[in-house]
């Protein structure tokens, strides 16, 4: 079912007070821009390359660089299993010499998720496991934090080249706080070609444990191919 010139104006109001609320009062803003590249190598089975500049500090200061390389499996319609590795060069502060310090980290993380349509709408759900790594002076790997995350997305087919989407993402910190920041998103992915598109999608990093800590305002911009 195509939007009508009405639906079409309520979803771009929509989209321009979450980003005018999620933008206000926050504690910083940044942008995450990307690259990601999927080739499929034998039927169900593809290898996902990924790579992404993170700004911080109202797009002042490069947070991280990142690389990613995994795999990804799905034995049947909806389903997907997905193993990915991820190299982070982290820029990290230190508040006692008021400095940051690039570090590294690594992060091992898997994913089961499932969507399924009803009508024009799409629903997803992804669960997540991740363990994370950083390196010490010596060179040896110390056990940072390890999240069980579960993601749930909303996407609406409109006939067009255009989908608009929404996800919340839950973060459970093991052996920690438990759920300590919700990540809550809203965009559109833009058709370019058969096998490329574009997602531009802002966000709010939202605090649960820390009433002191202020929200992030980030928008996403990731370039997809897949072949």
């Amino acid at each position: 079912m195509p939007l009508t010139p009405t639906m079409k104006k309520h979803l771009i109001l929509c989209f321009a007070l979450f980003c005018f609320s999620a933008s206000a009062q926050t504690n910083d803003t940044g942008i995450w821009s990307g690259v990601s590249i999927e080739k499929k190598i034998i039927k169900n089975l593809s290898v996902n390359l990924n790579g992404q500049h993170r700004l911080m500090n109202n797009f002042g200061t490069t947070r991280s660089w990142i690389g990613e390389a995994g795999l990804s499996y799905k034995p049947f319609k909806g389903l997907e299993v997905s193993l990915m590795y991820r190299y982070i060069y982290f820029n990290d502060y230190k508040p006692k010499k008021n400095i940051y310090v690039y570090e590294s980290r690594r992060r091992f993380y898997g994913d089961v998720s499932y969507q399924f349509k009803i009508k024009n709408f799409k629903i997803g759900n992804r669960l997540r496991y991740q363990d994370q790594y950083k390196d010490n002076a010596g060179g040896e790997l110390i056990s940072d934090k390890s999240y069980l995350r579960y993601k749930i997305s909303l996407d609406y087919d409109t006939d067009t080249r255009f989908t608009p989407i929404i996800s919340s993402d839950f973060f459970y910190q093991l052996g920690g706080i438990g759920i300590d920041q919700v990540r809550m998103k809203m965009g559109v992915t833009t058709k370019i070609t058969k096998h490329q598109s574009i997602d531009i999608a802002p966000f709010v990093n939202l605090p649960i444990n820390d009433p002191t800590s202020g929200k992030d305002f980030v928008i996403s911009v990731n370039y997809k191919v897949k072949f």
